[in-house]
């Protein structure tokens, strides 16, 4: 039997959308779930998904200007 070890993220809200669903959605929690990881028009981005299995969403993996991403 293997196991994968899950690769999790911290995200900060910076646009008020997303200051919006880190409160209403995501329980205020800062950590997800990396799901999935793909190029998009060359720029590589993480599908998150929250904790809390509520909230899920591509963001660059440098971020943009709804999410910052920290390792």
């Amino acid at each position: 039997m293997t196991t994968t070890k899950l690769k999790r993220v911290s995200v900060t809200p910076l646009s008020s959308k997303a200051k919006n669903r880190f409160a209403n959605v995501m329980d205020l929690f800062h950590t997800c779930t990396v799901e999935q990881e793909k190029t998009i028009d060359g720029v590589e981005h993480f599908f998150l998904v929250s904790l809390n299995r509520q909230y899920c969403f591509w963001v660059p993996k440098k971020g943009n200007e709804h999410w910052k991403v920290e390792k």
